[in-house]
């Protein structure tokens, strides 16, 4: 195939692009979207452009229409150039950087029309079609209902499992109606044994979900089922068909060789179909009644509509989307595909990107086959590659290369695959050419990779890192990875590394952090364990994996709930409740509710109260107050994952809204509905509705799913389970299997190994076995920097995804059915393949068994610039200026090696909270001090129900009262990083020309996902923060470009010291000499009397605790700027802070103690102090150094100029007192 370039790339007909990882898909989906405006004078909303998921939706819209501008800001650059040659030079740097800029500012820039056409589009960029597949078929099913038969007032029904149980309930009741036919008492009871036992409608619903979810083909179909059907005329019901089965079984009787236990089995066959048959009718049946589709219904009728629609109708929907750009299409299906080869065979323009390597969402219905159909359907000489990766360093695409080419001759995928390498930017494209490091330049060579410092030598961390576990049995295996596993992480956070990156604008030398550190796993319980082996070493972890919402201790306190407020009687169940964890009443506070009449009453009074407002408020709005009249809303901030379990329960009310707007769920609809998603498989993929949230940005260990990680990067990735297959428990399942080039389903369950059915088993294990492969290259190709793989035979290997893809494909799968028949059994000949692999593979890459390479050549070219620019502070001159105060950090990049760990405040203030006695209050981020709101609407109604008025006229929560019940705002965090990011584009823009900035304000706010009346909120808290006095009416307004310093990390080398001495010092009075460094604790307790909160915290049992290794200080400031000479920090806050003047000077004062704000307020002033002092030549504290200043941006009036604004000063001498505790010297 031809390399993909997106210049020349054909505006007509029907093209196929295979992206390899890493590759820039949506940079060239989004530049094709601007030559179809520009070239083919289209309108944008005659443009389609799909995508799977909403996250990649969001994302796809945002990169096109920040294309769109970005070329159009080309020709304002070249029209303004006579008054702005900077803009002009700027412009030219782009296009030196971007090849289709070049291309676009060459083509259009005498092409007027075109630029008109890229105004018009960015203008009316709201009217742009890009969306999910299914937010495309539910749009042409509301505009043409009756071309489709659908009801126009079709409600969507994102879940179904709810709807389906209730119809599963109602089969039920009428198949276990009593009934004296013999016959129907004997299928009433087979079924009850059948699997694992269907004895309920949950368990009916658990069993054979996948059958009644899908319009699969039941195959085998039972030779008896299919003439009864002949028989009835497809009159279907349970009296005739019990009648049918006892003149058969009559018949088979009378026969030599019947064998009652087989005939039983065959009879449970037939009631299994007779179970799906009806319950899809059933089904079909009630949606069509209520007017009710699911997400599935959407693709399969319009797939339906398309095929069967007259010339006309086509020609009427391509003209309204005359283009189309599937993106992620390995993720198709054959109603999808349907849709768009039957719209685009004979006209309109048709791109496919995907990549089949990467189609791991099999189990959501995604379709490899259709893929590979679809691809062939593309005319060869319309097939395009894109093979250039821009994330990974030339050996780790070597490796993958290697490991998974075709050239190799053993279809690595099992599946045909057409594998293309994948080339690093600066390699030529020979087509078949495997990695070539000598093709690579130098410094590109060694860009993306991880470096450590040993005895003054740079050395490079090996790209791959093979490592071999030894273990017999799976359980061994596992504990034995885990340990490496947190070893390894162990030694890299306290070594002395650094990274380097290259990005569009230069070369990029970074530390680093934990957060580059991205853990895959296959399971969440291998997930929960990982982080728990972590955080025992004292390495915070967080886990962003596919576990659904409903299986959380949460959602099951919120179902046990829901049961008492429907019938608030079960006493038993409130006891139950109350002794769970999450109500944090201990075992005295327990029995002391228990036996006090006067509190029980008070309680029951309150249960009883909610139970009667059911009809009348929404449930989640009911369970808050309740939970909050209680008592129990604020006392989980005393648990010590309150943020985990905050995030969790508001996920869950969000899920509860949504689900009541629907109109036709009431509290027993979400009780069953609620228990039903409980028993979903605990690996299944959950819908990214559901699945559990982040709840923190901090600087941690990643630990994802793999499925989970696809669209994701990091620098260094560990896959400790690469080499660990599933167990295939077939037994007392349903079978779903590919034959004929068709999806089937056998519905044959078998209790035991011995009897399970292989001509549906071995297909669905190799389908299974081919997508762990996939799943393998995903995981591997996350993978910036440096990959960790696993290899072992201690845990199935033979399906693993890396074993498996360099097995001889034709030996595993004549292996497979031993291995199936005989799960337990170890050394099959698959046993043997595995361990065959792993050998190879350690001989193969033995080369990489060292952690790192030998020293770097010192005489290279880059090795002077790498060094330079990883030292810290490289100035050691004076300055006068502050675009030459460059941030790295405060001590040389050789100093690292003295030291054994990087610590930031927030490590500081965990241990100073892990292990002070103050801490189990919990007075740090208080959830109730000090919220960074989910939305708007969380934000209003708190104000609704504390009704707090500021008394002394100052807006207490700023602008923020004036929001009323609109669209959802995204988490706090992430409004907080947008202010900052919003701050930080402003600010250096605004110092290279000053302009109007509430229309560019307004903008980014609508793209993050404001509607109006809140961008007019935010635009408001950047106004303020822009025009508020700082210094003797001085404002950020009036800064110029020499005088600001944006958001740069600074380092801090300290030796161990005593968190609590810091503590102490910071909050004691000014004017008082540090003790000497060899004092004991007692003396430094009478010298810090004076501080209430923190007094009697350093005892003789806790200083081993306290102590910090000796390492780094690091961390981030928001702003630096300089005035008359003076240097200020500033640090905004989006904190919401609650009490009458909230944002007053004394309770600012009161909040910056609380938390912990007046901590990191010194460490920074206590940086740029070490900072000016090495940096500028005649430095002197008093004179050049300003103080702090803290902005909660909510809190700022035009009313009131000092609200919201929190201002100190150290004293000389408390910085000099905190180098000692820091630097352990006076």
């Amino acid at each position: 195939m031809e390399h993909f370039d997106v210049t020349h790339a054909p505006l007509e007909g029907v093209h196929l692009v295979e992206a390899n990882a890493g590759t820039g898909k949506t940079f060239n989906i989004s530049s094709l979207v601007v030559r179809l405006i520009a070239e083919g004078a289209l309108d944008l909303k005659n443009i389609l452009v799909l995508t799977f998921t909403e996250a990649a939706t969001i994302e796809l819209r945002a990169r096109i229409q920040h294309r769109c501008r970005e070329v159009l800001e080309l020709f304002e650059a070249e029209n303004e150039a006579e008054s702005d040659a900077e803009n002009e030079a700027e412009a030219t740097e782009k296009t030196k950087e971007d090849h289709f800029l070049a291309y676009c500012k060459n083509r259009y820039e005498q092409d007027p029309e075109a630029q008109k056409c890229l105004q018009e589009a960015v203008t009316t960029f709201d009217e742009a079609n890009i969306s999910t597949i299914h937010g495309f078929c539910q749009g042409l099913l509301r505009s043409y209902p009756f071309q489709f038969d659908v009801r126009p007032d079709f409600e969507l029904v994102p879940n179904p499992s709810l709807f389906i149980l209730d119809v599963i309930r109602e089969f039920w009741r009428v198949f276990h109606t009593p009934n004296d036919h013999p016959m129907i008492q004997r299928m009433q009871y087979l079924f009850s044994e059948l699997g694992k036992g269907m004895n309920s409608p949950e368990k009916v619903y658990d069993g054979l979900k996948d059958a009644f979810q899908s319009e699969h083909e039941l195959h085998p179909s039972h030779p008896l089922w299919i003439s009864y059907q002949e028989h009835v005329n497809g009159t279907i019901s349970l009296q005739s068909l019990a009648d049918f089965l006892e003149v058969a079984e009559r018949t088979k009787k009378a026969k030599a060789d019947y064998v009652e236990a087989d005939w039983h089995k065959e009879l449970q066959h037939i009631i299994t179909q007779y179970w799906v048959v009806q319950i899809r009718g059933n089904i079909r049946a009630e949606k069509e009644s209520k007017g009710l589709l699911d997400y599935d219904d959407l693709i399969r009728i319009v797939s339906k509509g398309i095929q069967e629609a007259n010339e006309d109708f086509i020609q009427l929907v391509q003209s309204e989307y005359r283009v189309a750009l599937i993106d992620e299409f390995q993720d198709t299906d054959e109603d999808q595909f349907a849709i768009f080869q039957r719209l685009y065979t004979n006209s309109g323009t048709l791109y496919l990107i995907g990549d089949p390597k990467q189609a791991i969402y099999g189990f959501r219905g995604a379709d490899i086959h259709t893929y590979m159909g679809a691809r062939n359907w593309v005319p060869a000489s319309n097939r395009y590659k894109l093979s250039y990766n821009y994330r990974s360093n030339p050996e780790l695409l070597g490796f993958m290369n290697e490991l998974f080419s075709s050239a190799l001759d053993k279809d690595p995928f099992i599946i045909k695959i057409d594998y293309q390498d994948s080339l690093h930017p600066t390699q030529k494209s020979n087509s078949g050419d495997h990695f070539n490091q000598n093709q690579a330049s130098s410094e590109s060579h060694y860009s993306n990779h991880i470096w450590i410092q040993k005895n003054k030598d740079l050395h490079r961390i090996h790209p791959i890192q093979m490592v071999e576990i030894e273990g017999e049995g799976v359980e061994e295996t596992n504990e034995a990875i885990k340990q490496d596993v947190v070893r390894r992480i162990k030694e890299l956070l306290k070594s002395p590394l650094i990274r380097t990156s290259t990005s569009s604008e230069q070369w990029n030398v970074k530390p680093f952090k934990a957060s580059d550190i991205a853990i895959l796993v296959h399971k969440n319980r291998d997930a929960q364990d990982i982080q728990t082996q972590l955080k025992l070493e004292g390495i915070e972890a967080i886990i962003n994996s596919q576990q659904s919402i409903f299986t959380t201790e949460e959602a099951q306190y919120i179902l046990h709930w829901l049961q008492v407020i429907q019938d608030p009687s079960k006493e038993r169940l409130i006891n139950t409740i109350l002794a769970h964890r999450l109500s944090v009443l201990n075992t005295m506070k327990l029995q002391e509710l228990q036996t006090d009449d006067a509190q029980w009453a008070r309680m029951m009074e309150q249960i009883q109260q909610a139970h009667t407002s059911l009809s009348k408020q929404k449930i989640h709005s009911l369970l808050q107050t309740l939970f909050q009249s209680l008592g129990i809303w604020a006392a989980w901030t005393k648990l010590d994952d309150f943020e985990r379990v905050i995030t969790n329960i508001e996920h869950l009310f969000e899920i509860i809204n949504t689900l009541q707007q629907s109109g036709w769920m009431g509290i027993s609809s979400l009780i069953n509905y609620l228990h039903a998603q409980s028993t979903e498989e605990e690996d299944e993929l959950a819908l990214d509705e559901d699945v559990i949230r982040l709840n923190t940005d901090e600087d941690m260990v990643h630990i994802i799913t793999a499925h989970r990680s696809k669209g994701l990067q990091y620098p260094v990735i560990f896959c400790p389970y690469s080499s660990s297959g599933r167990s295939f428990e077939l037994t007392n399942k349903i079978t779903k299997y590919r034959k004929d080039n068709k999806q089937m389903i056998d519905l044959r369950m078998v209790s035991k190994s011995k009897e399970i059915h292989l001509e549906s088993a071995i297909p669905m294990v190799t389908e299974e076995i081919a997508s762990n492969i996939r799943l393998c290259y995903v995981s591997i190709t996350r993978a910036e920097s440096v990959c960790f793989l696993y290899t072992h035979t201690g845990a199935r290997g033979w399906n693993s995804g890396l074993l498996a893809s360099q097995m001889d494909k034709a030996e595993l799968v004549e292996s497979i059915d031993e291995k199936l028949i005989k799960p337990r059994t170890k050394n099959l000949p698959a046993d043997g393949l595995a361990k065959q692999e792993v050998s190879r593979l350690m001989e193969r890459f033995a080369a990489n068994n060292a952690l790192y390479t030998e020293p770097m050549d010192q005489s290279a070219c880059w090795y002077n610039r790498l060094v330079q620019e990883s030292q810290d502070l490289v100035p050691t001159t004076g300055v006068e200026s502050t675009q030459e105060l460059n941030y790295a950090s405060f001590e040389r990049q050789e100093m690292v090696n003295n030291y054994e760990q990087v610590h930031s405040y927030s490590s500081i203030k965990r241990l100073k909270e892990r292990f002070s006695e103050g801490a189990k209050a919990f007075t740090s981020n208080s959830f109730d001090a000090a919220k960074d709101y989910q939305d708007f609407d969380d934000l209003a109604d708190d104000l609704a129900e504390n009704t707090v008025a500021d008394s002394a006229g100052v807006d207490q929560a700023g602008v923020d009262q004036e929001i009323k019940q609109t669209t959802k705002m995204l988490g706090g965090t992430e409004l907080g990083s947008f202010y900052h990011r919003i701050m930080e584009d402003l600010l250096e823009k605004w110092c290279l020309n000053e302009f109007d900035y509430k229309e560019w304000v307004m903008l980014e706010a609508k793209n993050f996902g404001l509607n109006l009346h809140q961008q007019g909120q935010f635009f408001s808290w950047v106004d303020r923060m822009m025009k508020v006095p700082l210094v003797n009416g001085f404002s950020l307004s009036a800064l110029k470009k020499d005088q600001l310093i944006i958001e740069k990390p600074f380092f801090l080398s300290v030796k161990p010291y005593q968190v609590d001495a810091l503590y102490k010092l910071i909050r004691s009075k000014e004017g008082f000499e540090m003790p000497p460094l060899h004092s004991d604790q007692s003396q430094l307790n009478s010298v810090y009397q004076d501080s209430d909160l923190l007094q009697g915290v350093l005892t003789d049992e806790t200083p081993s605790f306290n102590s910090i290794p000796a390492g780094f200080l690091k961390g981030f400031i928001d702003l630096s700027f300089e005035y008359e000479d003076t240097y200020y920090i500033l640090d905004y806050k989006t904190n919401f802070l609650q009490g009458n003047n909230a944002y007053s000077s004394d309770s600012l004062n009161n909040q910056m103690i609380k938390l912990s704000y007046d901590i990191q307020g010194h460490l920074y002033s206590l940086a740029m102090h070490k900072f000016l002092a090495t940096c500028k030549h005649d430095y002197s504290y008093q004179e050049h150094f300003g103080g702090y200043f803290y902005v909660f941006v909510r809190g700022l009036s035009t009313d009131n100029k000092m609200s919201g604004v929190h201002f100190y000063r150290p004293s000389e001498q408390r910085m000099k007192t905190m180098e000692v505790i820091v630097n352990g010297k006076q």
